[in-house]
């Protein structure tokens, strides 16, 4: 067995993750950054004008797309929280905690995003944008940028921002450096890509363990990178990567949940080079600087929550950031969270203590 297959910790889904998840999907409209804000285009025309490809779920059910008006319509008066999913994933990964979380708070709508090079952002897409690819480089800072070329045209702006952002693991890195760079605008493009957008009060960092990527994933993108396409079954492809590569089952049948139909048989739904170059950023990331800047400022917080199973958090990366805790001046603003029984997938593994953290926090905001 290859070494690091036999527990790919950063990419290997749950069983009840294991599902299908062919989709068509869409690539964004032009390389140019464009200011849009609610005011310069109409709320009708959102799906039309989105970066990247979404779903909406209020009171715990998915909305249709084609009644995506509808929320900017109906519930407009609900606060929003953005879930961002993992590397190769997609926004239905993160679909079962948005429903359970917008049950049980119903002030609260979720939206669900694909990010750039994965799931529905990747080809053609279901809700109108032209076929067109995304723009190197392929870093943290153009993912939340995708992000604000989201919200704008969705009206999430002023008063409408996102009061939360959640991501796991790769998500949870990209959802910290949204809100350090809301909060900072260092740059006069970033002030402009940001026009209307409030930083949110609560930012959701699921098992996003600082530092470099584990070598288990450099592992699996080699492994799928060699594997020619078009894939001729998915079957065939979960027997191959079991039997030549060392993949344990579910891994396998993860990775070939995967897959769309292309000419001649199936290729992958996110774009490989866009992940890797997404994952040569990790080590570049201020991880611990961008916690300290997001939690100085008044009503902002951050919640670092950690797979207890995961054994990537060694006794030095977390007092390392316990020291930002020790560091604050007007309460605690950085929470620290352990799910002791969960694996890397904290919200499949524990999603229940995962919700009573969120629900406590989300409810006393």
């Amino acid at each position: 067995m290859m070494p690091g297959l036999s527990i790919i910790r950063k990419i290997t889904a749950p069983s009840s993750t294991r599902s299908a998840q062919v989709v068509t999907s869409h690539r964004v409209r032009s390389c140019e950054i464009v200011t849009t804000t609610a005011s310069r285009r109409a709320i009708s025309s959102a799906t039309q004008d989105a970066k990247l490809s979404y779903e909406w779920l209020v009171d715990g059910q998915v909305v249709p797309s084609d009644r995506n008006h509808e929320v900017h319509e109906r519930y407009a008066d609900r606060e929003v929280i953005v879930f961002l999913h993992g590397l190769l994933g997609n926004a239905k990964n993160l679909r079962t905690p948005a429903k359970k979380l917008t049950e049980r708070l119903p002030h609260l709508s979720a939206l669900c995003l694909d990010i750039r090079g994965h799931g529905n952002s990747n080809n053609n897409s279901s809700n109108g944008s032209s076929s067109t690819k995304f723009c190197p480089p392929h870093n943290f800072q153009s993912c939340t940028h995708d992000i604000f070329h989201t919200l704008q045209p969705l009206g999430l702006v002023n008063d409408r921002s996102p009061v939360a952002i959640c991501g796991h693991s790769l998500g949870g890195r990209i959802a910290l450096q949204y809100s350090y760079e809301l909060i900072t605008r260092q740059s006069p493009s970033l002030a402009e890509a940001t026009i209307g957008i409030s930083p949110p009060k609560q930012t959701w960092i699921l098992d996003s363990v600082p530092g470099r990527v584990h070598p288990s994933v450099h592992n699996v993108i080699n492994v799928i990178s060699s594997i020619p396409l078009p894939i001729p079954s998915k079957s065939g492809l979960t027997s191959a990567l079991m039997e030549e590569h060392g993949f344990d089952k579910g891994a396998a049948l993860w990775m070939a949940s995967n897959l769309q139909p292309t000419d001649g048989g199936f290729d992958w739904i996110f774009d490989l080079s866009i992940a890797k170059e997404l994952i040569s950023n990790f080590t570049n990331q201020e991880f611990h600087s961008m916690i300290e800047h997001v939690v100085a400022g008044p009503e902002r917080e951050v919640h670092l929550v950690m797979a207890g199973k995961n054994a990537e958090w060694t006794t030095d990366i977390v007092n390392c950031l316990k020291r930002i805790q020790s560091l604050q001046s007007r309460g605690e603003k950085f929470h620290m969270h352990t799910l002791e029984k969960a694996g890397h997938w904290v919200h499949v593994d524990d999603l229940e203590g995962l919700l009573e953290l969120m629900v406590e926090s989300l409810s006393r905001r």
